[in-house]
């Protein structure tokens, strides 16, 4: 069966969430590819022609494999592939940190971002508008660029690189793991840092789909992280790492409960001066006549009109 065949199969399987008939597909594909692509007489690598033979059913395997929540196994699929001599096209790469990414499978996806994508990134098109270079690329270079083969990051991806950037900048004085990913991405990836940074928001819709679901991530992430790792004593966090210098966390509620202890020991003598101003002792007799008549002993007004006090002219 012709692999373009068995690729439109392996796309309406995986669109069916018929997984175990997407890796029979697979495997039917790989064993052709490469059978088709070895050189004559069993020399190791792959023909030439062929070496993009698979770009498109390996789209939909990763596809899979990020659907089900498989890092390890789509980190696996890439090595076999480009192992055996195939490549992987321009989108091939880019989907591939982008599942790693969104897979939380952190420093491979900056670090496959920084080694294959980003040495031919020619920057922002805002940025390079406001240092007064040319808004278009040369010809040439859109004419490669356009190239399958031309590996550069797109911006998508440098959008989903953004999001997760910020949910680790936001997780890293939470967690000591998560500070020790944040300061190896800052140290061995600084093209795709600068980049991240230098980022200018357009309000495309791209742009605000997935950065509203980092604000959701996070309010989400907020409101367990309040109420699931501190136990109902607030005596013991449960499962909760110590800070950057191995010291143990606070629980927040204990925090909170304390500063509002500090507040009513400041309030009570305000308080206790604002009654004192607030007794019928410094009133007048007319304004104790006034009030007597006007309020009943629960401190409520009386039905009808109170008597006005009369002043001296």
């Amino acid at each position: 069966m012709p692999l373009e065949l068995l690729s439109a199969i392996l796309y309406s399987d995986f669109c069916e969430n018929k997984f175990d008939k997407v890796r029979d597909t697979w495997t039917a594909i790989w064993d052709g590819a490469r059978k088709i692509a070895t050189p004559p007489g069993g020399k190791p690598g792959i023909l030439p022609r062929y070496q993009y033979v698979l770009v498109d059913p390996l789209k939909t395997m990763q596809r899979m494999f990020e659907a089900e929540k498989n890092p390890d196994g789509l980190i696996e699929l890439v090595s076999m592939v480009t192992s055996a001599g195939f490549k992987l096209d321009n989108k091939n790469w880019n989907f591939y940190v982008q599942a790693l990414a969104r897979l939380k499978r952190w420093r491979e996806a900056f670090d496959i971002c920084e080694e294959v994508l980003m040495p031919r990134w020619t920057g922002w098109y805002l940025t390079r508008r406001k240092q007064r270079v040319k808004n278009r690329l040369p010809l040439d270079l859109r004419r490669i660029g356009s190239s399958r083969e031309y590996l550069r990051p797109i911006a998508h991806t440098m959008f989903v690189l953004a999001k997760e950037y910020g949910e680790i900048e936001q997780l890293a004085p939470w967690s000591v793991e998560n500070g020790r990913v944040l300061s190896g991405i800052d140290e061995h990836c600084p093209r795709t840092v600068v980049a991240i940074k230098s980022m200018r928001r357009t309000g495309s819709e791209a742009e605000e789909t997935i950065f509203s679901e980092f604000a959701g991530d996070l309010g989400g992430r907020a409101s367990r992280r309040r109420s699931s790792p501190w136990d109902e004593d607030d005596r013991a966090p449960r499962n909760v790492e110590p800070d950057l210098q191995g010291r143990p966390r606070e629980p927040p509620r204990r925090i909170l409960q304390e500063l509002s202890a500090a507040d009513e020991q400041i309030g009570a003598p305000m308080e206790k001066k604002a009654k004192r101003s607030s007794t019928n002792d410094d009133l007048s007799a007319d304004d104790e006549d006034f009030l007597s008549r006007g309020l009943g002993s629960s401190g409520e007004a009386r039905p009808g009109k109170a008597k006005t006090p009369q002043y001296d002219r």
